[in-house]
C-alpha cells in the first residue's frame, strides 16, 4: 500500500492558500465558489485530516480551481496597483454602519442593497480586509427559503463547526454559543434567498448573541422576498442600524476609479469631463462598477493605462459594450 498523501503539505493546497490570501477570499468562498466543495472538506484538506485514504480525486478538483484562480490573479494584478479596492462612499458608509452598531443591544443589522455590479463583492472584500478572521462570509441559497435548519447549518459550517446536526435546536445552540464566545460579523450574500424561517434565524442571532450581521442583496429581489415574508421582514427592519442602497454610478465615483486604476488619468485634462461623462453613461447603462472596472482594464491594456484620453477611453467603452451586447 502506498503512503498516505499529506494534503496539508501538498503543493496544490499550499498554492490555493496563497491565492486565497492574495485575493482576500474567505475559506467559505474559496471552497464553495471556486473548488465546489464544502468549507468542512476544505478545512480537512488544509489540516491534513481528509478522511479518504486516496485524496487524488479531491486534489484534482483543487488543481482545477487553482487554474481558475491563477487566471483571476493575472487579471487582477495586470497593471500592478489596479487590484486595490477603490474607496467608494457606499463602501465607507457600510463600514461606518458596522462600526456604529458595535455593542448595540439588538440593532446590529446593516443592509447593503445594490444591483449586479453595484459593489457587493467589493464590500465583502473590504470587510475581509478590515476584520480578517472576525468576518465570516456566507452565501444564502435556495435551501434557505423555507428552512430554519438549513440557514443555521450553513452558518455553523461557515463558523467551522464540524458536528453533524440532525435538529434545528442543536445547531442553533452551537451557533449561538460560538457567536457569543467569539463575536463575529456575519456577512450574508444573496440575502434575497432568505424566507420567513431564515429571517427568523437572523433575528435570533441579533437577539441572542452580540455578533453583527450584514445582509447583501439585489434591491428588487429583496423587496420581492419582503412581500412574501412581510411580518418577519418588518421585525428585522426594527433591528436594522443602517441601510445603504446603491442605485447608480456618480461622476465622483468614476473619478475615484480612474484615479486609482489609470496612471494616465489627469483630473486637469481638457477632456476630463467628457472622459468621466462617457464612463458614467456606460456604467449606468449596464453593470455599474463592474463596467467601470472593465473599462479601466481595457484602457490599462493600452500602454499600461498611461493614456487616458477621451479617444482611448471611448474606444475601450466600445470594446466593453461589444462584449456585453
Amino acid at each position: 500500500m502506498s503512503d498516505r498523501i499529506d494534503t496539508k503539505n501538498h503543493a496544490t493546497v499550499k498554492a490555493l492558500l496563497e491565492y486565497r490570501d492574495r485575493l482576500a477570499l474567505t475559506d467559505t468562498v474559496l471552497a464553495r465558489r471556486y473548488i465546489g466543495i464544502s468549507k468542512t472538506t476544505w478545512s480537512q484538506l488544509q489540516n491534513g485530516t481528509y478522511p479518504a485514504q486516496d485524496p487524488s480525486a479531491m486534489l484534482d478538483k483543487c488543481e482545477a480551481a487553482l487554474q481558475l484562480l491563477s487566471d483571476e490573479i493575472e487579471r487582477a494584478e495586470a497593471g500592478g496597483h489596479r487590484a486595490a479596492i477603490v474607496e467608494l462612499p457606499h463602501v465607507k458608509a457600510a463600514i461606518s454602519g458596522i462600526k456604529g452598531c458595535y455593542g448595540a443591544p439588538q440593532n446590529r443589522l446593516v443592509m447593503f442593497l445594490a444591483p449586479s455590479g453595484g459593489g457587493k463583492t467589493t464590500l465583502a472584500r473590504k470587510l475581509q480586509e478590515v476584520y480578517r478572521g472576525a468576518f465570516v462570509a456566507i452565501e444564502a441559497t435556495e435551501t434557505w427559503r423555507g428552512s430554519y435548519f438549513n440557514a443555521a447549518a450553513d452558518v455553523a459550517e461557515a463558523l467551522g463547526i464540524t458536528e453533524a446536526f440532525t435538529n434545528p435546536r442543536a445547531v442553533e445552540k452551537a451557533v449561538f454559543d460560538a457567536l457569543t464566545t467569539t463575536p463575529r460579523i456575519i456577512g450574508i450574500d444573496e440575502g434575497h434567498y432568505c424566507g420567513p424561517q431564515a429571517l427568523n434565524f437572523v433575528k435570533a442571532i441579533l437577539n441572542n448573541t452580540p455578533s453583527r450581521v450584514v445582509i447583501l442583496s439585489i434591491p428588487q429581489l429583496w423587496a420581492r422576498m419582503e412581500e412574501k415574508a412581510f411580518e418577519e421582514a418588518k421585525q428585522l427592519r426594527r433591528r436594522t442600524h443602517a441601510k445603504i442602497v446603491v442605485e447608480r454610478v456618480e461622476a465622483s465615483d468614476a473619478r475615484r476609479f480612474l484615479a486609482a486604476r489609470l496612471p494616465g488619468y489627469d483630473a486637469r485634462a481638457a477632456d476630463e469631463r467628457e472622459v468621466v461623462g462617457a464612463c458614467v453613461a456606460a456604467a449606468n447603462a449596464f453593470g455599474l462598477y463592474d463596467t467601470l472596472e472593465r473599462i479601466c482594464a481595457e484602457v490599462g491594456n493600452e500602454a499600461g493605462g498611461k493614456d487616458a484620453s477621451l479617444d482611448v477611453v471611448t474606444a475601450a467603452i466600445k470594446r466593453v459594450e461589444a462584449l456585453r451586447s
